[in-house]
Protein backbone atom coordinates (compact mmCIF):
# COMPACT_ATOMS: atom_id res chain seq x y z
CA UNK A 1 0.00 0.00 0.00
CA UNK A 2 1.11 3.51 -0.67
CA UNK A 3 2.34 5.98 1.95
CA UNK A 4 3.32 9.63 1.80
CA UNK A 5 6.96 10.56 2.41
CA UNK A 6 7.33 14.15 3.62
CA UNK A 7 10.40 16.36 3.28
CA UNK A 8 10.56 18.72 6.29
CA UNK A 9 13.58 20.56 4.89
CA UNK A 10 13.30 23.88 3.03
CA UNK A 11 15.41 22.41 0.22
CA UNK A 12 14.69 19.77 -2.42
CA UNK A 13 15.97 16.31 -1.41
CA UNK A 14 17.45 13.97 -4.05
CA UNK A 15 18.82 10.48 -3.57
CA UNK A 16 19.50 7.65 -5.99
CA UNK A 17 18.76 4.13 -4.79
CA UNK A 18 19.08 1.08 -7.06
CA UNK A 19 19.26 3.13 -10.27
CA UNK A 20 16.12 5.08 -9.34
CA UNK A 21 16.27 8.78 -8.49
CA UNK A 22 13.94 9.88 -5.70
CA UNK A 23 13.17 13.61 -5.50
CA UNK A 24 11.10 15.00 -2.65
CA UNK A 25 10.23 18.70 -3.04
CA UNK A 26 10.79 21.08 -0.13
CA UNK A 27 7.98 21.00 2.47
CA UNK A 28 5.99 18.60 0.26
CA UNK A 29 5.45 14.88 -0.09
CA UNK A 30 5.60 12.08 -2.63
CA UNK A 31 3.69 8.78 -2.66
CA UNK A 32 5.65 5.53 -2.57
CA UNK A 33 5.00 1.91 -1.72
CA UNK A 34 5.61 1.31 2.00
CA UNK A 35 8.66 -0.91 1.36
CA UNK A 36 10.27 1.66 -0.97
CA UNK A 37 9.54 4.44 1.51
CA UNK A 38 11.26 2.51 4.31
CA UNK A 39 14.33 1.95 2.12
CA UNK A 40 14.44 5.66 1.23
CA UNK A 41 14.11 6.74 4.87
CA UNK A 42 16.71 4.29 6.21
CA UNK A 43 19.32 4.57 3.45
CA UNK A 44 22.36 6.62 4.48
CA UNK A 45 22.76 10.00 2.83
CA UNK A 46 26.25 11.53 3.23
CA UNK A 47 26.72 15.03 4.62
CA UNK A 48 28.43 17.28 2.07
CA UNK A 49 30.74 19.96 3.42
CA UNK A 50 31.00 23.42 1.87
CA UNK A 51 34.11 25.53 1.30
CA UNK A 52 34.32 26.54 4.96
CA UNK A 53 34.04 22.90 6.18
CA UNK A 54 30.42 23.42 7.26
CA UNK A 55 27.59 21.07 6.18
CA UNK A 56 25.49 22.28 3.26
CA UNK A 57 21.80 22.51 4.34
CA UNK A 58 20.63 21.10 0.99
CA UNK A 59 22.09 17.68 1.87
CA UNK A 60 20.23 17.28 5.18
CA UNK A 61 17.88 14.32 5.07
CA UNK A 62 14.71 15.37 6.88
CA UNK A 63 12.26 12.79 5.60
CA UNK A 64 9.41 11.12 7.43
CA UNK A 65 6.55 8.77 6.60
CA UNK A 66 3.04 10.04 7.34
CA UNK A 67 1.87 8.27 10.52
CA UNK A 68 -1.77 8.19 9.41
CA UNK A 69 -0.79 6.24 6.30
CA UNK A 70 1.19 3.72 8.37
CA UNK A 71 -1.72 3.29 10.79
CA UNK A 72 -4.18 2.82 7.90
CA UNK A 73 -1.91 0.21 6.28
CA UNK A 74 -1.45 -1.72 9.52
CA UNK A 75 -5.21 -1.74 10.22
CA UNK A 76 -5.86 -2.94 6.68
CA UNK A 77 -3.36 -5.79 7.10
CA UNK A 78 -4.87 -6.77 10.47
CA UNK A 79 -8.41 -6.75 9.09
CA UNK A 80 -7.30 -8.70 6.03
CA UNK A 81 -5.69 -11.36 8.24
CA UNK A 82 -8.73 -11.54 10.54
CA UNK A 83 -11.22 -11.73 7.71
CA UNK A 84 -9.54 -14.75 6.17
CA UNK A 85 -9.43 -16.69 9.42
CA UNK A 86 -13.12 -17.42 10.16
CA UNK A 87 -15.08 -17.62 6.92
CA UNK A 88 -18.11 -19.83 6.37
CA UNK A 89 -17.34 -22.14 3.46
CA UNK A 90 -21.01 -22.49 2.56
CA UNK A 91 -21.97 -18.81 2.17
CA UNK A 92 -18.85 -16.67 2.76
CA UNK A 93 -20.01 -15.18 6.10
CA UNK A 94 -17.06 -13.66 8.02
CA UNK A 95 -17.10 -14.29 11.77
CA UNK A 96 -15.10 -12.61 14.53
CA UNK A 97 -14.16 -15.93 16.20
CA UNK A 98 -14.68 -19.66 15.87
CA UNK A 99 -17.61 -19.75 18.30
CA UNK A 100 -19.48 -17.15 16.27
CA UNK A 101 -18.78 -19.16 13.12
CA UNK A 102 -20.03 -22.35 14.81
CA UNK A 103 -23.19 -20.53 15.91
CA UNK A 104 -23.72 -19.22 12.40
CA UNK A 105 -23.25 -22.72 10.99
CA UNK A 106 -25.74 -24.14 13.50
CA UNK A 107 -28.36 -21.46 12.79
CA UNK A 108 -28.05 -21.10 9.03
CA UNK A 109 -26.73 -24.40 7.64
CA UNK A 110 -28.07 -27.09 9.96
CA UNK A 111 -29.99 -28.69 7.09
CA UNK A 112 -26.75 -29.11 5.09
CA UNK A 113 -24.95 -31.25 7.67
CA UNK A 114 -24.51 -34.91 6.79
CA UNK A 115 -24.88 -36.18 10.34
CA UNK A 116 -26.60 -33.61 12.62
CA UNK A 117 -25.81 -35.46 15.89
CA UNK A 118 -22.09 -35.69 15.10
CA UNK A 119 -21.97 -32.05 14.04
CA UNK A 120 -23.72 -30.98 17.27
CA UNK A 121 -21.15 -32.91 19.33
CA UNK A 122 -18.24 -31.15 17.56
CA UNK A 123 -19.86 -27.74 18.07
CA UNK A 124 -20.37 -28.42 21.79
CA UNK A 125 -16.78 -29.64 22.18
CA UNK A 126 -15.40 -26.35 20.86
CA UNK A 127 -17.45 -24.02 23.07
CA UNK A 128 -15.31 -21.71 25.27
CA UNK A 129 -14.77 -22.90 28.82
CA UNK A 130 -16.23 -20.90 31.65
CA UNK A 131 -13.73 -19.28 34.00
CA UNK A 132 -13.61 -20.59 37.54
CA UNK A 133 -14.18 -18.13 40.31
Amino acid sequence: MKVRVWNDNIHLFKQEIADKLYEVPAKQCIELEEDDANVLIKRYSPIILGGDDQPIPECYKMLRIDKDDLHRNRMHKQNKNKAGTYVCQACGYVAANKWELNGHSQDMHKDQWEDPEEAQESVNAEQPRKKRK
